[in-house]
């Protein structure tokens, strides 16, 4: 049982290297999503559920020489 109030769950998730950064134009756009869901127990209680869009950019450290490295999202949300 959680009373009520505000809960901060830290997690990464690690994207493969080989996704497109996101973009927006005429012709098309990539976009990505992060989406959740809260089962809750209990005959009249619904589960809740949100998404929130991700904007993935690609930014190698200077020092690095290889362009397929893997990329990782790490934020509180």
């Amino acid at each position: 049982m959680f009373n009520a109030g505000e809960y901060i769950y830290n997690f990464e998730l690690p994207l493969d290297s080989v996704l497109p950064e996101s973009v927006e134009c005429d012709m098309g756009s990539v976009r990505y999503e992060l989406e959740a869901t809260v089962e809750r127990s209990g005959a009249f209680k619904s589960n809740l559920s949100g998404k929130t869009e991700v904007l993935l950019v690609r930014n190698p450290s200077e020092q690095n020489l290889e362009i397929h490295e893997p990329i990782s999202i790490s934020r509180t949300w």
